[in-house]
């Protein structure tokens, strides 16, 4: 083997090495922009702006541990929880007429009294 031999292979290695290493970095961009997108959605959606340019772009850029950080808390607090559901009881009934009314204010008042 001469050294040309061994510079042709080294520089196939190095090539080989470079592309593989390129395409790792393109998916890790991938990942963090796809991140970034959401997490300014979710910005969007709470306050009704959405993140500059220059903001998206350094959000893009940071690491993909604190963007899923970020994204995690931005999915804790994107939703309001339910606190429970409408009552099906009425304390109490509509009441049809003036005397009705007047009737049952006067109980009302009575058993306040007694009580």
């Amino acid at each position: 083997m001469n050294l040309e031999q061994i510079a042709d292979v080294l520089e196939k290695a190095a090539t080989y090495v470079e592309a593989i290493e390129s395409t790792k970095a393109d998916a890790v961009a991938h990942d963090r922009q796809k991140l970034a997108s959401i997490l300014n959605e979710r910005y969007e959606e709470a306050t009704g702006e959405s993140l500059d340019d220059e903001a998206l772009h350094k959000l893009a850029g940071a690491d993909l541990d604190v963007l899923a950080a970020f994204d995690k808390l931005a999915e804790s607090h994107s939703s309001v929880s339910d606190l429970g559901g409408p009552s099906d009881r009425h304390d109490r009934s509509a009441s049809l007429t003036v005397k009705e009314a007047s009737d049952k204010a006067d109980e009302d008042f009575l058993n306040f009294i007694v009580s």
